[in-house]
């Protein structure tokens, strides 16, 4: 009987497989051993054909593979995109102007209050906020609690909106002139970068009212 683990075996039917054609008048000339006389033409085909098929089926099951690959890190980029257009929204302090019936500034940004804007920053942004002759409104996106958007110009409405270090803010700045640019810029900065101008800010404040 033929040694079905013979390496002569396993190299010539890996042969056969990429050949164009089979012919079982042939084998014997391609394989050169006797031993492989004892296949019958049957055992021979069904051999040769098992391993076409096995290896068109491999074939089949990678080039599949590699396609579901391919898509979910296609829609793994698209995500992606979505999720550092959202982040580039909520962190940008360029100002962006929209067209609502007349011109709004707005500006994303991150607080870095370590308490939070709590009554003493609050005063800072009114007090900023007052100075300017349009609407202003702060708005808080991380949190979905009714209401999450307040008058800049007002301390409690400001202490409503329950804004902590890491919220996300949106500042809306109702105009379209370099004031009200400029505002925009200085409460980011304010609450974003440096928070000593919230202090600063807040002591003019008392100023003002005491003087008042």
């Amino acid at each position: 009987m033929i040694n079905r683990n013979s390496p002569i075996l396993k190299r010539t039917l890996d042969g056969l497989v990429g050949a164009a054609t089979v012919s079982i008048v042939g084998i014997p000339y391609f394989l050169g051993s006797a031993d492989l006389y004892e296949w019958s033409s049957i055992m021979a085909v069904g051999a040769v054909g098992g391993l076409v098929i096995g290896r068109g089926l491999d074939a089949l099951v990678q080039q599949n593979k590699k396609r579901k690959e391919e898509r979910l890190t296609a829609e793994e980029k698209r995500k992606q995109l979505i999720e550092d257009e959202r982040i580039r929204e909520l962190n940008s302090h360029a100002p962006r102007v929209y067209l609502q019936g007349g011109y709004t500034i707005y500006d994303y940004v991150p607080v870095n209050v370590p308490i939070g804007l709590h009554a003493v920053p609050c005063c800072g942004i009114v007090h900023r906020s007052t100075l300017y002759p349009g609407k202003v409104r702060i708005k808080n996106l991380t949190t979905q609690d009714s209401p999450s958007e307040a008058n800049a110009k007002s301390i409690m409405g400001l202490l409503t909106i329950e804004a902590y270090e890491g919220s996300k803010l949106r500042i809306s700045v109702e105009g379209e002139s370099k004031e009200a640019i400029t505002l925009a810029e200085e409460l980011y900065h304010a609450i974003a970068v440096d928070p000593k101008d919230l202090d600063k800010f807040s002591e003019q404040y008392r100023k003002r009212i005491r003087a008042s």
